[in-house]
């Protein structure tokens, strides 16, 4: 595997089930409503925070890990999860 966590765990659901399967009821309240899995929304932000890729460049890296989703969702995902995302790692916003 890829050696980064969240990626892994996308891989392995990818590689046991054909898909990604569907989001469960008792998912965290931050995430529910959502329509994608916790981990494929958690690997966006990451990816956008650390490297310096735009929407568009992970709305075309996604689908070669079998998620298709637009560059303006991914956008919403880093307007709500940047902030939480960077307090639980503790770098601080904008770094």
């Amino acid at each position: 595997m890829s050696g980064t966590p969240g990626l892994d765990l996308l891989q392995s659901r990818l590689a046991r089930s054909g898909t990604v399967k569907t989001v469960s009821k008792s998912r965290p309240v931050l995430f529910r409503g959502r329509h994608f899995e916790d981990v494929i929304i958690l690997l966006c932000v990451r990816w956008y925070l650390r490297y310096s890729l735009s929407y568009r460049d992970l709305e075309e890296i996604m689908p070669e890990r079998g998620v298709s989703v637009d560059h303006v969702t991914i956008w919403r995902w880093v307007q709500r999860y940047a902030p939480t995302e960077n307090v639980a790692t503790g770098v601080p916003f904008g770094v």
